[in-house]
C-alpha cells in the first residue's frame, strides 16, 4: 500500500501528455488544457480503483496487489485535494459533467506559472525525504541525489525562464519538455527504490 500511495499521488498527471501531444499538433493552450484534469483526476475513476483495490485485497485474491491498487487510489485522492485551489481547477464529476471545482484563489499572469514550478521542488524535496529515510534504516539507495539535485536544477531554470512572461502555448512545450522526464523519474524511482518504503517500520 505504501508504494501505491507514493505512486498516486503522481500518477493523475500522466493526462499532461495528452496536453503536450495537442500543443505539438498546433493546438492552442485552451484546447490542450482541456482533457487535463479529467478521467485521471474524476472522483469515479478513483472510486472505481478503490473498489477494486479493496476487492483483491479483502477477499484474498490478492492482497499484496490488492493493497496496492487501493493505496494508488489514497494517493490519487490527495493529489486531487491539493489540486482544488490552483487555477485550472479539477473535473471531479467526470464523465458526468465537465465542471470543474476549486477552492480559494487562482493566481493571476506569471504567478500561475510560477506556482506550478513548485512541482520540481516538491519532487526534489520528496526524492531527498527517500534519499534520508535510506540512510536511517540502511537501505540501497538508487539516483536519488542525482535526480534531487537536477529538479532543483530544473525549478531555478523554470523559474527564470517564467520571469520572462513567455506565452502560454510556448510555455506548456517548455514546462513538458523539461517536466515530462521528471514525471516518469517519479513515477520510476519509488519502485526501484521501494525497499526503503518497506523498511519504515509499521
Amino acid at each position: 500500500m505504501r508504494f501505491g500511495m507514493v505512486w498516486g499521488t503522481t500518477l493523475p498527471d500522466i493526462d499532461l501528455l495528452i496536453s503536450i501531444v495537442i500543443i505539438a499538433a498546433g493546438g492552442n493552450m485552451e484546447q490542450a488544457l482541456a482533457p487535463h484534469r479529467t478521467l485521471t483526476h474524476s472522483f469515479f475513476t478513483i472510486l472505481t480503483i478503490a473498489v477494486i483495490g479493496l476487492i483483491l485485497w479483502r477477499t484474498g485474491w490478492n492482497p499484496s496487489l490488492g493493497g496496492g491498487v487501493f493505496g494508488i487510489a489514497i494517493g490519487m485522492l490527495i493529489h486531487v485535494v491539493l489540486d482544488l485551489p490552483y487555477e485550472v481547477d479539477v473535473s471531479l464529476l467526470w464523465p458526468l459533467t465537465m465542471a470543474r471545482f476549486g477552492l480559494f484563489w487562482s493566481l493571476p499572469g506569471i504567478w500561475a506559472y510560477l506556482d506550478q514550478m513548485m512541482d520540481f521542488l516538491f519532487a526534489a524535496v520528496f526524492l531527498y525525504v527517500l534519499h534520508m529515510l535510506a540512510r536511517k534504516y540502511q537501505v540501497r539507495e538508487r539516483l536519488l541525489i542525482p535526480t534531487a539535485i537536477a529538479s532543483t536544477i530544473a525549478f531555478i531554470g523554470m523559474v527564470a525562464y517564467d520571469l520572462t512572461g513567455p506565452p502560454g502555448d510556448q510555455w506548456l512545450l517548455v514546462y513538458a519538455a523539461v517536466g515530462l522526464p521528471f514525471l516518469i523519474l517519479i513515477l520510476v524511482l519509488p519502485w526501484v527504490n521501494r525497499r526503503i518504503l518497506y523498511a519504515i517500520p509499521n
